[in-house]
């Protein structure tokens, strides 16, 4: 399998959303120099290559995630001249607007190197982005403010058993079934969590 034909099945979640089925570009649109400039079975060179990619990848999300962490719990325990921080709504706001802009940048770099097309919302309607960014919010500022009693680690483990209420909302809002396997993982996940509690 090629990268361009990868590409072609990443882009974007077609099950879940019909509607995007069309936006996926050809294989046969797709630039593959850019993707894959030898032709051919892989070479060692290039496997080497995306295992150091990954690498930094793996790196990098755990030093941003430590980061981050510890910048939220500092200013949810710390004392600013005799007061806490209180000004969430601004923190998540501040959060929400640095990733539009990364976002942005994701989508400009897909279209120049890749070629993908260039759409801002995917092809969803705006209405559907509205209610995600509302939970995104709700999300957000209740984890924040919930630092104030706990550890940044504890949050984070309770935050891992959310895939039930999750799960529960696919069932009674979206109309999924949710199949016996997933259950299964989501029950045994959640379990595991309450465990290491």
């Amino acid at each position: 399998t090629t990268k361009a034909a990868l590409v072609v099945r990443l882009v974007p979640w077609p099950r879940q959303t019909p509607h995007l089925n069309n936006m996926a570009p050809k294989a046969s649109e797709v630039d593959n120099s850019v993707l894959s400039p030898t032709k051919g079975p892989r070479s060692k060179q290039t496997s080497t290559q995306e295992m150091c990619l990954l690498s930094v990848y793996v790196v990098g999300v755990w030093i941003s995630f430590l980061v981050y962490a510890w910048v939220q719990e500092a200013l949810a325990k710390e004392d600013f001249d005799g007061e806490i921080f209180k000004f969430t709504h601004m923190q998540v706001m501040l959060q929400s607007f640095a990733n539009c802009i990364m976002a942005f940048i994701g989508i400009i770099f897909e279209s120049w190197c890749w070629g993908l097309p260039f759409h801002l919302n995917a092809g969803v309607e705006i209405r559907h982005w509205f209610i995600a960014s509302l939970g995104y919010q709700g999300a957000h500022f209740f984890g924040i403010q919930s630092l104030h009693y706990v550890s940044f680690p504890i949050q984070v483990v309770c935050k891992s058993c959310k895939t039930i209420p999750v799960l529960i909302g696919e069932t009674l809002i979206a109309g999924q079934k949710a199949s016996v396997k997933k259950w299964v993982s989501v029950c045994t996940l959640s379990m595991g969590v309450l465990i290491f509690l």
